[in-house]
Formats: C-alpha cells, structure tokens, sequence
C-alpha cells in the first residue's frame, strides 16, 4: 500500500509494522506527524555520508521532534575499491550479488537494525529503490516471504521512483513511459529472482553473527501480515 505521508517519496507499507521510501529529508512536518500516526517510531537510513547534504527541495522537518529515533547504518562504503563497479551508485538487482560480496557485512548489520529497532520501522536510502529493495528484500526472504511477493515489493519501488522522475529532474535517471519502462524493468527483474534462488539469507546473517534471538527478531520484523 502506498503511504500518504506529506513529502514523502516512494513511500510504501511493507507490513503493519515495517515501512519504506525514499530519502527523509523530502517528508514534511505533517508528513512526520502521518508518520507518526502510522506507527513509525524509528528510521533506519542506508546512506553514506557523502549522501547528507541538504538538497533546494528538502523539507525543514526534524522527525526528533516527534520522538522519531533516527539510525544510521550505512550499507557502502564508496571509497572502498570494491565499490568502483558500482558506480555511480547502486541502481539495479543486477549488482546485488557484487553489492553483497563487497558489503555482506554492512547490509547485515541493517537488516539486523531494522528488525531490532522499535517498531514500527522506516526503511530509507536515496530513491527507496535498490539499497531498501536489498534489505528489504534479505529481511523477507529470512522470515519466509514468498520470491513473488519481494520481487512484486522491488517493481512497486522501481515503479514509485519512475513515477517522481516525472516531474523531478535527476542527473542519471530520467521518467521512463509505460512500453519503455516494462523493457527498462524486465532484466532487472529477472536479475532480481536469479539473486533470490541463489541467495540464503538466513545463511548471510548467522555468518555475520546472528543468533537465534537476532534471526526470531528478522522473522518477527519482516513477516507479512496475518
């Protein structure tokens, strides 16, 4: 379900407890307060600093003021050699397997960020497209979410992004119209359910270190409703 939270971009339910979107900066007072309304009581953003600069459009919000507790858990390193091929930034499922070899550890550390964070919980990168769709997606695969239901998650966002692009100029990505867009998004997809079959995630985390506690907490965060 799309989230009408004032500001908000690419903003998305994922379950009663768990959220996703775009960058914070774009959310409006009132769109916290919606927010707030919602559940949301933690943001957990994927960002690097190199990310944070106040941008023209950005909103004078301070989520804090609500009581909003903000996480930092980068999922990159971008002066790290290994990013060089994903520059300028991660920007398709077709990069995930690199993405994880290269930063298994820092993505999870965020998927186990979001499962322990208060609830309900935000998820955020830039476009809430790809470093959200990994952790997202990694957290859901672990709590036994069906490949169809996270791939529908994935093209949801791509869709969402797409959408903004419309009306908001972006240097690399521009508004892509429906015939365009579906050949823009099959390989994408396809990358994406070759990713799912090939990835354990529950695997991932015990290798970083997660025990029991930390893989009940994943199961319980990322589970879909009911």
């Amino acid at each position: 379900m799309q989230l009408d939270w004032d500001g908000a971009v690419n903003a998305w339910r994922v379950n009663a407890g768990l959220f996703r979107m775009g960058r914070r900066e774009w959310v409006t007072d009132a769109g916290w307060a919606a927010a707030w309304r919602d559940g949301v009581r933690t943001v957990v953003d994927l960002r690097s600093d190199r990310e944070l600069a106040p941008r023209p459009d950005d909103a004078d919000a301070d989520p804090a003021a609500l009581g909003v507790r903000v996480l930092r858990v980068p999922t990159e390193d971008p002066d790290d050699p290994a990013f060089e091929p994903l520059r300028p930034y991660l920007a398709s499922p077709e990069q995930y397997g690199h993405y994880l070899a290269a930063f298994g550890d820092r993505v999870a550390a965020a998927v186990l960020a979001v499962a322990e964070g208060p609830a309900g919980v935000v998820v955020h990168c830039s476009a809430g497209r790809d470093r959200t769709g990994l952790v997202i997606g990694l957290g859901q695969q672990a709590a036994g979410v069906p490949a169809d239901a996270i791939v529908a998650g994935w093209v949801r966002a791509a869709e969402g992004i797409n959408a903004f692009h419309r009306h908001h100029h972006h240097p690399r990505e521009g508004f892509l119209p429906g015939p365009e867009f579906a050949a823009h998004l099959e390989p994408r997809v396809a990358a994406l359910r070759s990713f799912l079959a090939a990835v354990d995630a529950v695997d991932l985390l015990r290798r970083r270190g997660a025990g029991p506690r930390q893989l009940a907490a994943v199961a319980a965060r990322f589970a879909p409703d009911g």
